[in-house]
Parts: structure tokens; C-alpha cells; sequence
């Protein structure tokens, strides 16, 4: 009980390490590269917190627990809305940006329905409809860069280019690393070496890294924030799970709550790390970015390899509620694209309801 308590405790600590890295690194490289922060958050950013998801995913799917994989896509995308956006909100009001507001909404909505329609069609995701998940994200990614490039994106001139303190996150992370070290021993020794290992490595590059081109600091830095979230991830729903399972809750709860907070602790990491930074099109891009990313990359790699079953309650009612929780920012924003701190904590409160009553429904 106490390792796994003390999962969940660094996890947290590498999750909010990680986050404040990687948004740094997005911030600067979207301003070098000449490309919107709105581009990288859901493109580069979405990418790297939604890897936890992807992992879980593909390992449930190859072991045979479909509610596992299904169960933590829907519940994190429930979370990245209500949770992760509406606790940058209440940081930092956010401002929906116009491509945001009539395309990336949009998006997630028809691609929640895409794979709710196929869940329905034969009860599970077959290999086929996998390859037109990773198809249609393919395509949507290929496009939103060329666009990019081509200079038809809007850019923001007022990025914090911010700036990566190697030593600063080195001496964070060697602490975060000790302290695993000690708690755990030998039992998770892969997660001792993978957290100190990456400390010993940035703290290599630090005295070089200000002889680096500063778009080479930059990508270091996403590089080890990325690194971080799917480490901390890692170890907090390995913590949590265990704790949950010995609560006797079902695999498909467990999924929607457990694995779905914990798998989206970067994306709520990242996206209050951006609000604090004031990027906002950073912190809602990724929110919405990394639900795309779930239902097309995450569901369709898993079905590609091993067809994926749906269970009723996830056609019936939970697919319902990730969707619902996407939607409700369209009257919650529609007069001024703002979302304040007012409404980021009715999009919590509307989370902490929904847990409850997956928990009441659990007992």
C-alpha cells in the first residue's frame, strides 16, 4: 500500500516537471519555427501526453482487457475537457481561438461519433476500421502542417518564447530520482534508472546547451518533457491501479477513473503549465488535440493489432459522456470564445459528478 502510495506521489512530481518542460519547449519552437502555438499544441504536444493512453491501450489489447483500452480513452477524454481544460481555466481564462473554435471542436465531436458508429456497427473496432482511425489522423496531421508551413495558419506574435533552465530541471529531477531510489529499492528498478538516468543525461547537456542553436535547447527539452509524462505516468497508474484493484472495482471503471486520470495527468500537467505560461491556444489545442489523438491514433493502433470489443455501457452511456463533455463548451463559449474561471469550475464540478456516480454505481 505504501509503494503504491508513493507511485502516485512521484508520478505527480514527474508529471508537473515534465509538463512545465515540454510546454516550454513547444512554446520556443512554435516561435523559431515561425509556426502557430495552436499547430504544435495539437500536433508535437498531443502527441507526447497522449502516449500513456497509446501504452495502455496496446497493452490491454494484446492481453485480452478491450474495457481497459476503451474504458481509459473515454474516460480521458471525459477528463482532458472537463479536468485538464477547466483547471487551466481557473488558473488562467482561456481564449478559444477561431481555427480552434470551428475546427478542432468540431473535430473531436464527428470523431467521437466515427468510432461510437463503429462500436455500434458490429460491437467491437475492427482491424480495418483501425487503419481508417490512423488514416483519418494521418491526413488531418499531414494537412494542418502543410497548411502551416504555407504560412495559412495564424501565428501569434505574442509567444513567450520562454526559455529551458537545464541545472534548474536537472537538480527537480535528480531529487524526484533519489527519492524513488529510496522508497522503492530494487522492486521498480527500471523506473529508478529511467527518472536519475535522464537527470545524469540533462545534466550533461546542460553546460553545453547554451552552445547549442536555441531550437536544438528547445527540442531537448520537449524531448525530456515527453520522456517525463510517459514515465510518470507510468508509475502513477501503476500505483493507482493497484490500489484500485484491490478495492474489488471493475475493469471498465477502472478504466474510465484510475487509468483515465492517470494516463491524462500529462495532458492536465501540460495544459495548466501552459495556462500559467499564458499560451493559451498551447493548453486548449492540447486538451482537444490529444482527445483526436485517443480516438484515431490510440483506438485505431490497438484495433490494428487485435480487434477491440465494446461493452454496452461504453455505446449506451460513457461514449455519450465523452462526447457530452466536448460539446458543452459550445453554448458554455459560444457569445465570446472565453473560458473563464467560472466555467472551468462548472466543467470540474461536472467531472466530480460523473466520478461519483461511476463510484456509487461501482459500490
Amino acid at each position: 500500500m505504501l509503494v503504491a502510495a508513493m507511485l502516485v506521489v512521484t508520478g505527480l512530481a514527474a508529471l508537473t516537471v515534465g509538463g512545465d518542460a515540454l510546454v516550454a519547449g513547444a512554446g520556443g519552437l512554435a516561435r523559431r519555427l515561425g509556426l502557430p502555438p495552436l499547430v504544435v499544441g495539437i500536433t508535437i504536444v498531443s502527441f507526447g501526453t497522449s502516449a500513456p493512453e497509446l501504452a495502455v491501450a496496446v497493452v490491454a489489447a494484446l492481453e485480452g482487457s478491450p474495457d481497459l483500452a476503451v474504458g481509459n480513452v473515454f474516460g480521458s477524454n471525459t477528463f482532458n475537457v472537463l479536468v485538464a481544460a477547466g483547471a487551466a481555466a481557473v488558473v488562467a481564462p482561456l481564449t478559444l481561438s477561431p481555427t480552434l473554435w470551428r475546427r478542432e471542436l468540431p473535430l473531436v465531436l464527428v470523431a467521437t461519433l466515427l468510432v461510437m458508429g463503429m462500436g455500434f456497427s458490429e460491437g467491437e473496432l475492427a482491424r480495418w476500421e483501425g487503419a481508417v482511425l490512423l488514416a483519418v489522423l494521418v491526413s488531418y496531421v499531414g494537412w494542418i502542417l502543410a497548411r502551416a508551413f504555407a504560412g495559412k495558419e495564424e501565428v501569434d506574435d505574442d509567444v513567450d518564447e520562454g526559455g529551458l533552465e537545464p541545472e534548474v530541471a536537472a537538480a527537480l529531477l535528480t531529487v524526484g530520482g533519489a527519492g524513488v531510489a529510496v522508497v522503492l529499492g530494487g522492486e521498480l528498478g527500471w523506473a529508478t534508472v529511467t527518472v536519475t538516468g535522464g537527470c545524469l543525461v540533462l545534466l550533461g547537456v546542460a553546460k553545453v546547451a547554451k552552445l547549442l542553436p536555441q531550437v536544438a535547447v528547445f527540442v531537448i527539452g520537449m524531448l525530456f518533457g515527453m520522456g517525463l509524462l510517459v514515465a510518470g505516468s507510468d508509475l502513477l497508474v501503476d500505483g493507482a491501479s493497484t490500489l484500485a484493484f484491490q478495492l474489488g472495482v471493475s475493469e471498465a471503471v477502472v478504466g474510465l477513473t484510475v487509468v483515465a486520470i492517470g494516463t491524462s495527468a500529462p495532458e492536465l500537467a501540460t495544459t495548466v503549465a501552459a495556462a500559467r505560461a499564458g499560451e493559451a491556444d498551447i493548453a486548449v489545442g492540447n486538451a482537444l488535440g490529444s482527445n483526436l489523438f485517443n480516438l484515431l491514433c490510440v483506438l485505431g493502433a490497438a484495433s490494428l493489432i487485435t480487434p477491440i470489443a465494446f461493452s454496452q455501457r461504453f455505446l449506451l452511456t460513457d461514449g455519450w459522456v465523452a462526447l457530452g463533455a466536448t460539446a458543452v463548451l459550445i453554448p458554455l463559449c459560444f457569445r465570446d470564445r472565453v473560458l473563464g474561471r467560472r466555467r472551468g469550475m462548472v466543467l470540474v464540478g461536472a467531472w466530480v459528478a460523473y466520478t461519483m456516480v461511476l463510484a456509487f454505481s461501482a459500490g
